[in-house]
């Protein structure tokens, strides 16, 4: 009878533990970076996340998601407001109310967000602004836009088909893309290369050395990797030889 006693404590301890561990699982989980793929909550809200992070998780308790990278979030009615947290911005979906967001950030700070169907509030220190369907924000030189915005609608059909476009940004904003992307210092110090615009797309797999070979050609700019591994852009000097790459052939 000691015997039985003693397997079921076993049981219910080691239940226990399962319990725990799938709650503290799904409050912070990291998906691996491979490719995109959805992730469903307790509420019917629904992810689909490219090869970036999702922290956070949405129920009837807690509808809250913090999000570095790009996704396309469904929200379905719940009894709670659904919050996306972004730096100092929010993104708040009414309770009760259902919505479908594009959200494009970096490190957890806002660059372009595009509601598809619903309406929502973009919450921004001091302001509130309403977004209703077909309206998004986007970082533009390091001011946020409100407005309509097709290019961003755009640039989400793009993202679901494997390509990252970017529309008239710059190469300090660019730079700040790739560094994240490919997990890498890009620091852009000359005035005059910071404030050059561009417009380019690239897909997922395109590698680091390819990236910057486009951008050499089209910015006529030259860059080179120093033994900090930080990739430094300049001007191309028309004395030398520029047909030479100067990245090391393990960055690609």
């Amino acid at each position: 009878m000691q015997y039985h006693k003693v397997i079921f404590f076993v049981i219910i301890v080691n239940l226990q533990v399962s319990v725990v561990h799938s709650q503290t699982k799904n409050l912070k989980e990291t998906y691996p970076n491979t490719e995109k793929h959805y992730k469903s909550s307790a509420d019917n809200t629904t992810c689909l996340l490219d090869d970036d992070h999702l922290y956070g998780y949405s129920d009837d308790s807690l509808r809250l998601v913090e999000l570095s990278g790009r996704a396309v979030i469904h929200i379905e009615p719940g009894l709670k407001d659904f919050v996306i947290s972004l730096s100092d911005h929010k993104i708040v979906i009414p309770a009760n109310e259902k919505a479908d967001i594009y959200i494009n950030s970096r490190d957890f700070r806002l660059i372009s967000a595009y509601l598809l169907t619903g309406h929502a509030y973009w919450i921004y220190p001091h302001h509130v602004y309403y977004l209703s369907q077909g309206t998004g924000i986007y970082l533009q030189q390091k001011v946020y836009h409100h407005d309509s915005t097709p290019h961003i609608f755009t640039e989400y059909k793009k993202w679901l088909e494997g390509v990252y476009l970017y529309d008239d940004i710059t190469l300090e904003e660019l730079a700040d893309e790739m560094a994240g992307k490919y997990n890498i210092q890009i620091p852009i110090v000359d005035p005059p290369l910071k404030s050059q615009r561009i417009c380019i797309g690239f897909e997922n797999s395109t590698s680091l050395l390819k990236l910057l070979n486009r951008l050499s050609l089209i910015l006529d700019i030259e860059y080179a990797l120093d033994e900090n591994n930080i990739i430094r852009f300049s001007v191309k000097n028309r004395k030398k030889d520029v047909g030479k790459s100067k990245i090391k052939s393990s960055a690609q």
